[in-house]
């Protein structure tokens, strides 16, 4: 089954009408992403028995791109 990156936007650096940066990223299959956009992140959170934010924080550490998402992070507490 194909993965789909799904932004965390609970507790994120989202705003309106702007998506959570790539900090807030976990990988979900398609049918369980298209589920925590159903019936919310914290009903998905409390069935599957996971966190967002730790496995969000994990992928993060681990991605390649981790530099990139820090200084992404840095800017957008700068703006607001």
């Amino acid at each position: 089954m194909p993965i789909e990156v799904a932004h965390v936007r609970g507790g994120s650096d989202a705003g309106m009408g702007r998506k959570p940066s790539d900090w807030f990223t976990v990988s979900l299959c398609r049918d369980h992403h298209a589920e925590q956009h159903r019936i919310g992140e914290g009903p998905f959170e409390r069935l599957h028995g996971i966190d967002f934010h730790a496995l969000a924080a994990e992928f993060a550490t681990a991605s390649p791109k981790a530099a990139e998402i820090r200084i992404e992070q840095m800017e957008r507490r700068n703006v607001c």
